[in-house]
């Protein structure tokens, strides 16, 4: 694959992912830092699309016989310069990922994947808890038993305290 159709398909494929994003959404302005991260990703995007629509076709070839080319005093040199490019075939420029960096790369992923999954565990366990606490809430006739049941930590440091004799720990 030469690096002008990579460089082609890598536009491509970033012009249609960005072309779904929502960039009028609040999201973006969280923060001044997403702010302009998001504007400077927005910036690069346009620039991939201009340099994809420039680069889109072949360049023309070389005009050797052109006003400008007669123009050159070194005839013989325009004439070495000519058979040179028309009998130099380059061969197509391929690149290949690093396999040490691609498998860094999949580590941060992984990573990545592994710290989604935990906070999406987090967030099932804090929203259960924080039912569990309106579903609990204190009145006027809740019990010292009732908290307990509901905060069984509250009830071992209460009972610390007092096996140590510390009456007025917490009191100013």
């Amino acid at each position: 694959m030469s690096s002008s159709s990579a460089f082609r398909l890598t536009a491509r494929r970033m012009s249609s992912a960005a072309g779904k994003l929502d960039w009028t959404s609040p999201m973006w302005k969280a923060s001044p830092e997403v702010a302009a991260k998001a504007n400077a990703f927005r910036s690069w995007v346009n620039s991939v699309d201009a340099l994809a629509e420039k680069y889109s076709s072949d360049p023309a070839p070389v005009d050797f016989k052109s006003d400008k080319a007669s123009a050159i005093r070194a005839q013989d040199l325009l004439a070495s310069l000519e058979d040179f490019y028309k009998s130099t075939t380059l061969p197509a420029e391929t690149h290949a990922w690093d396999a040490a960096d691609k498998a860094a790369k999949e580590a941060m992923i992984a990573e990545a994947e592994q710290d989604q999954a935990d906070t999406r565990a987090l967030i099932a366990e804090l929203e259960e808890l924080a039912a569990l606490r309106k579903a609990n809430r204190t009145s006027r006739e809740t019990s010292v038993s009732d908290i307990y049941k509901m905060y069984p930590e509250i009830e071992e440091e209460v009972e610390k305290e007092i096996d140590e004799r510390k009456w007025f720990k917490d009191a100013v």
